[in-house]
Formats: structure tokens, C-alpha cells, sequence
């Protein structure tokens, strides 16, 4: 029997990872005599939605023994007195942006930063990075900025 405790929490509108994967690996599990929780959300695709968000704190909470935040208020995603999110940068895409030369435009940017079109093979890296802020300032600086979240010299 497995003593860790496990919590899978899934969109079934996810069109990037279909739903049927998370319930297979919970399947795995509680066959192998895990403690599971499954969340499945109606109409989340890729992405996090606050119920979600509340599920992981509580179940972050529950397990390590935790008290748990008052009053916490998810909006978009995120915690709403934060500006920050998490976001996965494509290397494929960014290499080309720190080399190119002349100037580039935001739409380099929001092409960084949205996933569609990458193949599924693409490897993404996750960077703590405030958005609104990247649009705001000239596209070579911001493509600085992603660089440094994502571990890359420029």
C-alpha cells in the first residue's frame, strides 16, 4: 500500500491532455492501494480555474498539516493581489527572439507566450512572469525578461 497521499484534478474539455489519461493514472493508483482524490471540472480545458485552485490549497493544507488561508479570492487563475502568473515559454520560440536583430514587435511576445500551434513533442518551461508588464514595455527588453525567468543567458 502507498501511504503518500495523491490529488489528480482534471478539465474534461482539455484538449491538450485528454481526461481519460488523469483517470487512468487513478486508476493506477487506487489499484496499487493509494489514497486518491480525483477532481474532474466540467468545461476546463488546459488551464486552472478557481475550484481547483481552492482543491490543491486544501489539499496542501490537509496533508502537511496546515492552516488554511482566510479570505483567499482566485481570480484568473491566480491569486488576485498578485500581478504574477505562471506561464510556459517554448525554448523553440524564444531562442530565435534572443538572436534576432532589428526590432521586433509585442506580437512576438504574445506568440512566446501562447501555446497554440507548438507540436506536442515541444518542451515548455514555466516562468513566474507579470504579462501585462511585458506587452508595456519595448519587445527586446521583454524578451531579456523571459530569458532570465526561464534560465536562459541572453
Amino acid at each position: 500500500e502507498i501511504s503518500t497521499p495523491f490529488l489528480l484534478c482534471h478539465g474534461d474539455a482539455d484538449d491538450m491532455v485528454d481526461v481519460s489519461c488523469a483517470e487512468a493514472a487513478k486508476d493506477m493508483l487506487l489499484e496499487s492501494g493509494a489514497n486518491v482524490q480525483f477532481h474532474k471540472y466540467p468545461g476546463i480545458q488546459h488551464e486552472s480555474c478557481p475550484e481547483l485552485l481552492t482543491a490543491v490549497m486544501e489539499f496542501m493544507c490537509k496533508n502537511l498539516h496546515l492552516q488554511m488561508p482566510e479570505n483567499v479570492k482566485w481570480e484568473n487563475g491566480s491569486d488576485s493581489d498578485s500581478e504574477n502568473a505562471l506561464v510556459y515559454v517554448s525554448r523553440s520560440r524564444l531562442e530565435p527572439l534572443q538572436n534576432a536583430e532589428g526590432d521586433l514587435g509585442n506580437e512576438s511576445i504574445v506568440e512566446l507566450l501562447d501555446p497554440a500551434g507548438l507540436a506536442e513533442t515541444e518542451i515548455l518551461v514555466p516562468a513566474v512572469l507579470q504579462p501585462e508588464q511585458l506587452l508595456s514595455m519595448p519587445p527586446a527588453e521583454a524578451i531579456k525578461v523571459i530569458a532570465q525567468a526561464v534560465g536562459n543567458s541572453t
